[in-house]
């Protein structure tokens, strides 16, 4: 019982709050020494009893760190996991104003006989997946496409539908401690072990997981990684032993500590999982199903549901109904056949002109470039213009949707390039996702060199105003030293807090042991501060107001950072590294600058407190700097608000959002768009100049 009452936690506590009233004391002692009115004895006690009581009220955020318990974590993560993948879902199947009937298509597929397992049955569909799962013996699982029979092989089967869906049943039918299934992509693997990868995802949004509970999560097997997008890992489309898909298989095989081959999910297209099957690459001890194409009477109900919602419409559509339905393995109904396609069609072939409202194209036209083989690079040729159309609102009314184009094929283009090859931050970075603080390398080395120019062109102004004010003694020497303690104060900013990941504060960092440890060791720089300013003007009444707010103010927001939050805007993470960074370049350049303006340097401490919060902000806000620098040297391939731009894309279905990361609405198009910079010439004007930039 004696050791629960006087652990060194509370000790330590008992020690600090008597220590504050020791030095309340002497400081009341000696301000009596030197004949303080008892109104300034009075205001000194006063401010000696609110500091006992803040500390009070911060006891709380520095308790140790609670026990974690997993089978609740595991369900918040679950939670998590649904109203994420929800969103996703629905944008997968066409969402907002592009909205598809989650009822219209029911994905079937069937087993790869030469990839069966106990447990395993010959076919399946959507609203079973879940089930033909849980009977698999060992719960490991790859989802193919349809056998490659058109030019583009099995894309847009519905791999990524068919592996969401399943997550979502899995959770909704989620028993006891089975694991929660968490959708991975497969390119933002950057080598490490599995687990580490497993519990770094659950750390970063939209999950925002503190570590400690991940690696719970991970180390109690309470994760299933389910993995999409295993041939995007490698640029060949025969990847063999020693692939990046291969060393990823491989991680996979090695993370179940003490399980034999650890469930998993993988989604892969067809042609490079059977190169790895012939390199003798594949996951081992899994089932393989291939997904079913679409067949005639699932075209036929899509379209009624989708498209076929008025007479008119009824009308125009009834050709490419009675089409598919009189030649069911006809030309039409295989360029058709996958969920990708019948979305494009439907986008492509609704949209009106926006003077009179005539639909632009009439459905009957794809019987004929379906029989030259012609019509799915027409559909994406249109796709972008008609998603422009259906996503104009009043306030995008200087929208081009030539210039859209261009710009996405650009973006494009880069994470083609970059796919397991560029790094930020010490991060690969992914070859599917745009996340905004990412972008920088796509303008070279120039955002770097430009940010450290700023600090430079920071550095030589305050050098500058530190030589043209006058100050009373040892002006040579100490202009020298505060130009040099300056530039050491620079070098300590870039180096403790530079980072190209974008922190901002949180609450939470509070609690954790970092969060506590950093608040400890910032505001005893805060303390040493005003001890500083004590020592150097022999008063102590300034050591003590500039000493005890500056220990307050870098405690807290140096024991507050953290990462970006969980969050469905992809823009958050640097609108608050904005925030937190001008917060504490203000709470820097006033302790720094108002400390020497109250030891009567006026002028030298305004021009302080700018520079020193100027390099504060510059430092902290690495991530926003880098950014803001690229969109500088883009100009004018990008806008400005690169953000904005990125998100109307998002509201117009032509991107989708996961976590803070934007991603083209499919594969296919983004391929599409990087081996095509420009817009086809013979697009309707219409759809080209309607909306001028």
């Amino acid at each position: 019982m004696a050791s629960k009452n006087w652990s060194p936690r509370r000790l330590l506590w008992f020690l600090v709050l008597g220590s504050t009233i020791a030095i309340v004391v002497w400081v009341v002692k000696e301000a009596r020494s030197t004949g303080l009115s008892s109104v300034d004895q009075t205001t000194i006690l006063g401010f000696g009893i609110a500091v006992v009581g803040l500390v009070a009220t911060l006891a709380p955020l520095f308790r140790g760190p609670q026990p974690i318990d997993p089978t609740a974590e595991a369900r918040d993560l679950a939670e998590r996991v649904t109203e994420e993948e929800g969103r996703e879902f629905k944008r997968l199947l066409g969402g907002d104003r592009q909205a598809l009937n989650s009822e219209g298509i029911n994905l079937r597929f069937v087993l790869d006989s030469h990839c069966s397992i106990e447990g395993s049955v010959p076919e399946g569909d959507l609203e079973t997946i879940a089930a033909y799962y849980r009977d698999l013996r060992t719960r490991r699982l790859v989802i193919t496409g349809a056998d490659d029979t058109l030019a583009s092989g099995d894309a847009g089967t519905g791999k990524t539908v068919l592996a969401v869906a399943l997550v979502l049943k899995l959770i909704k039918s989620r028993i006891g401690d089975e694991p929660v299934p968490v959708r991975l992509s497969a390119t933002s693997w950057d080598g490490s072990p599995l687990r580490a990868w497993l519990a770094t995802s659950l750390q970063r949004a939209p999950y925002s997981l503190s570590k400690r509970v991940a690696t719970a999560l991970v180390d109690h097997h309470l994760v299933l990684p389910v993995i999409d997008g295993l041939d995007e890992m490698d640029s060949t489309p025969s990847p063999g032993y020693g692939s990046r898909a291969d060393e990823l298989l491989q991680a996979v095989d090695g993370y179940g500590t003490g399980i034999s081959n650890p469930p998993v999910v993988l989604t892969c297209r067809n042609s490079q999982y059977d190169a790895l099957l012939e390199a003798n690459a594949h996951l081992e001890a899994a089932a393989r199903i291939r997904i079913c194409t679409v067949d005639s009477r699932a075209i036929q109900k899509f379209l009624m549901e989708r498209v076929c919602t008025s007479p008119r419409n009824s009308e125009r559509w009834r050709p490419i109904l009675d089409e598919v339905a009189s030649a069911p393995d006809g030309s039409l109904s295989r360029e058709l056949n996958t969920p990708w396609r019948l979305t494009l069609a439907a986008v492509v072939y609704q949209e009106r002109s926006t003077d009179a409202g005539e639909y632009l194209r009439e459905p009957s036209d794809m019987i004929a470039l379906a029989s030259t083989g012609d019509l799915y690079e027409k559909l994406l040729d249109w796709y972008i213009p008609a998603a422009v159309s259906a996503g104009s609102t009043s306030r995008a009314a200087s929208v081009d949707a030539k210039q859209v184009w261009r710009r996405l094929a650009r973006l494009a283009a880069y994470l083609n390039q970059s796919a397991g090859k560029r790094q930020a931050g010490g991060r690969t970075l992914s070859g599917t996702g745009l996340v905004l603080h990412e972008l920088w390398p796509m303008a070279g080395g120039w955002p770097p060199l430009i940010h450290l120019g700023i600090l430079l062109l920071t550095w030589l102004i305050f050098v500058t105003i530190n030589t043209i004010i006058p100050i009373d003694e040892n002006d040579l020497l100490q202009k020298v030293a505060n130009a040099g303690a300056f530039g050491g104060l620079t070098s300590v900013i870039l180096l403790w807090f530079g980072s190209t990941t974008p922190v901002r504060w949180g609450a939470e960092a509070m609690r954790s042991r970092s969060g506590r440890r950093a608040f400890a060791a910032a505001g005893a720089l805060g303390l040493f501060l005003g001890g500083v300013f004590y020592l150097a003007g022999g008063d102590w009444v300034v050591g003590l107001v500039v000493g005890l707010p500056a220990a307050l103010g870098f405690g807290f927001l140096t024991g507050g950072t953290a990462r970006p939050a969980k969050g469905s805007d992809p823009r958050e993470p640097i609108r608050s590294n904005l925030r937190f960074a001008a917060a504490n370049g203000l709470v820097d350049g006033a302790a720094f600058g108002g400390a020497l303006v109250m030891t009567s340097h006026p002028a030298q401490g305004i021009a302080v407190g700018i520079m020193t919060g100027l390099t504060m902000f510059l430092g902290i806000g690495m991530a926003s700097v880098r950014y803001f620098s690229f969109l500088l040297c883009a100009l004018p391939q990008f806008p400005l608000r690169m953000g904005r731009f990125l998100n109307w894309c998002y509201n117009a279905g032509l991107l989708r959002v996961s976590g803070t990361a934007y991603q083209f609405r499919h594969r296919e198009l983004q391929n599409y768009l990087a081996a095509h910079p420009d817009p086809p010439p013979d697009l309707p004007l219409a759809a080209l100049a309607r909306r001028p930039l």
